[in-house]
């Protein structure tokens, strides 16, 4: 038997409800009325103008009519700095050949470097070699300010290693290094024992370190060079914008748009973004700061304020903002050192590490200034080169699109979305959809890309079939885009040509045969209804993306919110709404009937009636309120009071009830401690008042789980919750146990190898199989209490049953071993990249599947 408190993630949620006899009818909660408007007037190179508009629905009416494209990607061979005229000539056949395949919906992009190298009569060639064949197109502008981006990168995890125990020298691998800074600290106390500059080598960062007594460990902060064009997706517009936005003008302002004009994409870089390794860089130069400084002096009254809010322990360290600017955390998710450097003074700062808002204050800025970057370069377009839809790039949630603004100078959002299956590119096409329907103002949603894998994940030309690439395009056209290009109609670039569909005149009949159908559906010739939206807090994991029975979408938003757990009789959030309080109340695990009490303050004059969406699911006699919930969100308007379900503390006795008396039986001493707390919990939920009896049956819920990890005969850790390891960082993973993961990146053959250590504690001696959910492909290998897992002829862990979480996890068997009673420790290493999702030690019986823990039963 193992003792464990299991940490899996809670998937049910309820709501309050409505009243009537038949119930009055609201009207249908949907997604909030766009406030501003998106449109405009496109003048072509010949003089004749183009009104277009975007409607509620999120299609680009173009000339009064629905412009829906179904094409490709189309790179240009000749939008390079080094082209010949055979390149022109090939691009031109290939657009020939597109088009004698019934292909007319294309966009354009440079092959690479970005379209501020392409030379303003090589995009002229082109674009009118593409008016002549009578295409519609778009330009992807593939491109971003060229100023590297210097910045310091806080990956205590990755740049650890142990100090030799002599001293000695200490070499760490690391591209495009401008300086770093290193640090001598015990791990246990996290006191610095020494520190320095490291010396900058042809392999990365040299340390030096003289003897210290102790087990110690090294740690580097690098200042590196990012270059654009990289996958960090945070181009340097603090330092390079201007120039780069005068570059476009001045080059567009040499090129003739023609009457197949439609749209600008990628202003900014084909990778903008602000999730993974771009949200621990700390940028280093001076119009950066500057901007920060100015950021911080809004966001707080003075400079006292900041102090306590970043965690500085000594109060008056700061003068100023600017100074405030000049601080690099060493720490980031609580790994690493629990101080500041500043750059000024070249000292280190105490800091409380745990109560900083420094990272998020860091991400807040991060996002709004590059938003009003991304608004800037758009209002200059169209302003400078031609009135028309500006569209960004997305690959599902971004900050950088949530809750766009009424004056957002952009008009679009174009979903990117790879995957095996139609789940990851249902999810991220519904993740683009929610933002777009949450905005404050109509956006276009054209899909920019799409594909089965990435690369080099697929080899095959194109789509595998048919039927695939349909469902592909209905899973997004489902979730809302009013566009279709795939990569790609035509790819010249070497490293993409698994997606080349130009020479696979069988698919490009495909895509032509879907563009029929959506004209047969009527998509493409009368604007659709806007789809209805119901919206859940997106920092609730469990929840996913998905299309409800009645037509109407479930989607995250970011808006404030109260969640609330019932246990067996469901779950319950409430969203913060324009009119009034409303619960949403819903219970994964199937059907079930609930009973609420009526408030009486909802029966008082002039307050507004209860009511319950949808109507069928809602009985109301008397006081009471009968509602059935299930799976799908019950929508419950006008309840004053939290709508705590009368079944749900009795059931959760129940449950108490038994296990208490299992510990009984086993005579376990935890059991007259747990009788006493359960018999005080049934006294505290006699309360007229809800809030009270619902932290009654939160309690009661806690002490459930404290007993079940006594009786539970199996052990699941999770893996995001271990404090024991030096990955890079914790992200969130839709469908992963708990919606965490433990991430880590491959690092060099010298570097420190990615290491998490998860302590357990086994009561009673027992045959044990392991399992652990990773990324497929992961190369890893397991120590249990510092030898080989199994023993030195230990298995390698072998993937079973089906990919889960998008496709982005699969579990590993990794052998079984006899685990004697007590303290024990198991290592996870590798120096590849890999994801960690959960741990699953368990007696002979059970084989895992997806995030679900294994049923419990007494």
């Amino acid at each position: 038997m193992l003792n464990l408190l299991c940490a899996w993630a809670l998937t049910t949620q309820g709501l309050p409800s409505r009243q009537g006899e038949p119930p009055p009818q609201p009207a249908p909660r949907s997604a909030p009325r766009a406030s501003g408007s998106t449109q405009g007037v496109y003048t072509d190179g010949a003089g004749e103008k183009h009104l277009w508009r975007v409607a509620e629905n999120h299609t680009l009416l173009w000339d009064g009519k629905p412009f829906v494209p179904v094409g490709g990607l189309f790179q240009v061979k000749s939008w390079a700095p080094a082209a010949t005229p055979a390149d022109f000539t090939d691009d031109v056949a290939a657009l020939q050949r597109l088009k004698a395949a019934g292909i007319t919906d294309i966009y354009l992009q440079p092959l690479k470097g970005g379209i501020t190298l392409v030379r303003a009569a090589a995009l002229q060639r082109v674009l009118d070699a593409a008016e002549a064949e009578g295409f519609t197109y778009g330009i992807s502008l593939a491109d971003a300010p060229r100023t590297p981006l210097l910045g310091y990168q806080i990956l205590p995890g990755r740049y650890l290693q142990d100090a030799p125990s002599s001293g000695g020298l200490v070499r760490f691998p690391v591209k495009g290094l401008s300086s770093a800074l290193w640090f001598l600290a015990d791990p246990g106390s996290k006191q610095i024992l020494d520190s320095g500059k490291a010396d900058i080598v042809a392999e990365g960062a040299r340390v030096g370190l003289a003897f210290k007594e102790g087990r110690n460990r090294v740690v580097i902060y690098p200042e590196r060079l990012f270059l654009p064009g990289g996958e960090l997706g945070l181009p340097n517009v603090w330092e390079g914008f201007d120039k780069y936005r005068d570059d476009l003008l001045t080059l567009f302002g040499q090129v003739k748009l023609g009457k197949g004009f439609r749209f600008f994409s990628d202003p900014l870089s084909l990778a903008l973004s602000l999730t993974g390794e771009s949200q621990q860089i700390v940028p280093s130069g001076a119009a950066f700061q500057s901007e920060w400084a100015l950021y911080l002096s809004h966001r707080y009254a003075t400079i006292a304020s900041l102090e306590e809010k970043w965690g500085v322990s000594e109060r008056g360290t700061l003068k100023d903002f600017t100074e405030a600017t000049q601080l690099v955390p060493l720490w980031w998710a609580e790994k690493g050192l629990p101080q500041f450097f500043h750059k000024g003074t070249q000292t280190v700062v105490p800091a409380r590490d745990s109560v900083s808002r420094f990272w998020q204050d860091l991400e807040d800025f991060k996002t709004e200034s590059l938003r009003g970057y991304m608004s800037q370069l758009a209002i200059a377009l169209k302003r400078g080169v031609a009135e028309v839809p500006i569209v960004y790039r997305s690959r599902g949630f971004s900050p950088l699109f949530a809750r766009v603004g009424p004056q957002t100078g952009f008009d679009g959002i174009g979903v990117e979305a790879y995957g095996k299956g139609i789940e990851p590119i249902s999810y991220t096409g519904a993740e683009t959809y929610a933002q777009v329907t949450d905005a404050q103002r109509p956006l276009w949603l054209p899909v920019l890309a799409t594909q089965e894998a990435r690369l080099p994940e697929t080899t095959q030309p194109g789509f595998a079939n048919k039927r695939l690439l349909f469902s592909m395009l209905d899973a997004l056209r489902d979730t809302g885009a009013r566009g279709f290009y795939v990569d790609g109609a035509r790819m010249a670039d070497p490293t993409r040509q698994a997606y080349d569909l130009s020479q696979q005149p069988e698919q490009l009949a495909w895509l032509t045969e879907y563009a029929q159908q959506l004209g047969v559906l009527g998509i493409a010739s009368v604007p659709q209804p806007r789809a209805k939206a119901v919206f859940y807090p997106r920092a609730h994991k469990p929840l996913q993306p998905r299309a409800l029975q009645d037509g109407s979408w479930w989607l995250p938003a970011d808006r404030d919110y109260v969640l609330y757990d019932f246990g067996s009789a469901g779950s319950a959030y409430s969203l913060s709404e324009p009119e009034g309080p409303v619960f949403y109340l819903w219970n994964p695990a199937g059907p079930r009937q609930i009973k609420l009490k009526i408030p009486k303050q909802s029966s008082l004059p002039g307050v507004a009636p209860l009511a319950w969406l949808p109507a069928e699911r809602g009985i109301r006699t008397k006081d009471i309120l009968t509602l059935t919930i299930g799976p799908e969100p019950l929508r419950l308007y006008s309840y004053a009071s939290l709508p705590l379900p009368q079944e749900a503390f009795p059931e959760t006795v129940t449950r108490a009830e038994s296990l208490l008396q299992t510990l009984l039986k086993r005579k376990l001493t935890e059991a007259t401690l747990y009788s006493i707390q359960l018999k005080n919990l049934k006294q505290r939920y006699k309360t007229d008042i809800t809030t009270t009896a619902y932290n009654a049956l939160r309690d009661l819920q806690a002490l459930v789980g404290q007993m079940s990890s006594l009786l539970r005969p199996y052990l699941w850790v999770e893996a995001e919750a271990i404090g024991g390891h030096n990955f890079d960082r914790v992200e969130d993973r839709p469908g992963a146990s708990g919606g965490q993961v433990l991430t880590s990146s491959a690092r060099p053959l010298d570097a420190a190898p990615a290491l998490a250590t998860f302590p357990i504690s086994i009561n009673t001696e027992n045959s044990l199989r392991l399992y652990i959910a990773a990324s497929p492909r992961a190369s890893f290998r397991v120590q249990l209490d510092g030898q080989p897992f199994g023993g030195t002829n230990s298995p390698v862990p072998q993937p079973i049953g089906e990919p889960f979480a998008l496709g982005s996890l699969i579990w590993y068997d990794c052998g079984m071993v006899v685990m004697p009673r007590g303290q024990h420790q198991l290592e996870v290493r590798t120096e590849g990249a890999i994801t960690l999702d959960a741990l699953l030690l368990t007696p002979p019986g059970f084989a895992p599947n997806g995030s679900t823990p294994p049923p419990f039963q007494l």
